[in-house]
């Protein structure tokens, strides 16, 4: 009987454990907020805007972000850690880990039945045939301008040996960007209840973008031309679906650097828009909007504020190379260089403090308007280990990795209380079996006896 229950025991302690992890698993991947035109209104009332500088403008997006792309700074956010469904936008993190893992884009890449014939029907496609052979030049062009899902697809098996495989690159970077909330499931971003990002992490991945001149190529170009193939016989054509880079549209802005757009039923509108003006690079990025009209809305009053609020303020690699040198003695103050700071309109460049933040594995300074952190400029040091100027610890330095993808703190406590629970129930499982076995002989051996 005793046996009994100890065995129950230890098969309860084993399903908690279970349960733990279970639980654990779940929390990373809680589904996205579907956008539908009933709770629409709603959600975009209930995300407070948080900025800054004064004059932030009023937006129909449920979620936006406003980010410098020279310093990582976020000017403004609105919601800005709501999960929810991307759409087209997805593409973004493709182009980026295409243009990370292939150094020469004229090789070609032959199209798969899977590839092609994989995506939704009457999803944006450029009808491409299975065996079909297209430079990856070609199929980046026709992603980012046409939106094309098949093309897509084709450059996700290509460089991530299968649809599944590039996903977890994908997933990968994000990680390493920093998204927090962020989770993919494939290259295109049609609607999946386990795909689904934030504008904030959005920012972060166009961001990152902003590294390859490349990138802008398509994602900035009027129209795009794909030459005939093994397979299709005519010169294919696309024009740019980014009304901001179209001379004919009323929403024509020059200055206007490349876009991407998105749609799908649970995603509804979205956008990101990068722009440049004398030399600061802003992202706007929009989730989650009713309609075209309004997310072209939001953008231009997301860049009208980035750029008539703020003023830039070069922080000198000087500058930055005492404080770190007062907090990091070993720092690598070579690799640091001149920056800039984005401040509020009437607020000056004495206003600006620098801080040691971080770790010895992620050492940072921490960039301030007075008690307003701005950002973090991530750092180098000359040797491993601590250094001896005082560290405390600090946000995720901007462009180092972010959450760890794997089981929270509190699930590997508790796998490491079971694990111990577990190891003593053996144990006296074992003691117990050797006793019942010891008391059987000595009871043999009697009976022998008599």
């Amino acid at each position: 009987m005793r046996l009994k229950k100890l065995l129950c025991l230890l098969l309860s302690v084993l399903l908690c454990l279970s349960g733990a992890a279970a639980q654990d698993a779940s929390a990373q991947d809680k589904p996205y907020s579907p956008c539908t035109p009933e709770t629409l209104a709603a959600m975009a009332l209930s995300n407070p805007t948080t900025a800054l500088a004064a004059g932030a403008p009023t937006l129909g997006s449920v979620s936006a972000a406003l980010l410098c792309a020279e310093n990582g700074q976020f000017l403004l956010e609105k919601g800005g850690d709501q999960k929810l469904a991307p759409a087209s936008i997805t593409k973004l993190m493709t182009a980026l880990v295409v243009l990370e893992n292939a150094s020469d884009l004229s090789v070609t890449a032959t199209a798969s039945e899977t590839a092609v014939h994989s995506i939704e029907p009457g999803s944006t496609h450029i009808a491409i045939d299975t065996g079909e052979v297209l430079t990856l030049h070609d199929l980046m062009g026709a992603m980012l301008v046409e939106s094309a899902n098949d093309a897509s697809n084709v450059l996700a098996e290509h460089i991530g040996g299968s649809l599944e495989g590039f996903a977890q690159m994908m997933n990968d970077k994000a990680a390493a960007l920093g998204c927090k909330n962020t989770h993919f499931v494939n290259a295109n971003g049609l609607d999946n209840a386990a795909h689904y990002t934030t504008a904030h992490d959005m920012a972060l991945i166009a961001q990152a973008l902003t590294a390859y001149p490349a990138f802008f190529e398509f994602a900035g170009a009027r129209s795009f031309f794909i030459e005939p193939t093994n397979k299709q016989a005519e010169r294919r054509e696309f024009g740019t679906k980014q009304n901001f880079l179209n001379p004919g549209s009323q929403w024509y802005d020059k200055d206007v650097l490349g876009g991407k757009n998105g749609w799908t039923t649970n995603a509804h509108h979205t956008l990101v828009t990068f722009k440049r003006v004398d030399d600061v690079t802003l992202i706007a990025v929009v989730m989650c909007e009713t309609s075209k009209q309004q997310a072209l809305t939001d953008t231009a009053a997301l860049f009208q504020y980035g750029y008539d609020q703020y003023h830039a303020v070069t922080l000198s690699a000087q500058e930055q190379s005492e404080t770190a040198l007062t907090a990091y003695p070993n720092a690598n103050i070579d690799a640091l260089h001149d920056t800039i700071a984005l401040l509020p309109k009437g607020d000056k460049a004495k206003a600006i403090t620098l801080s040691g933040t971080g770790t010895a594995d992620a050492p940072a300074l921490t960039v301030s308007d007075g008690d307003a952190p701005l950002f973090t400029l991530p750092l180098t040091l000359l040797s491993e280990g601590a250094p001896s100027g005082s560290v405390t610890d600090g946000e995720t330095p901007i462009g180092r990795a972010g959450a760890h993808k794997g089981l929270s703190p509190f699930a590997i406590g508790s796998i490491a209380v079971g694990a111990g629970v577990l190891l003593s129930l053996t144990g006296l499982l074992l003691y117990r079996w050797h006793r019942v076995r010891r008391q059987r002989r000595r009871i043999r051996a009697m009976r022998g006896r008599r």
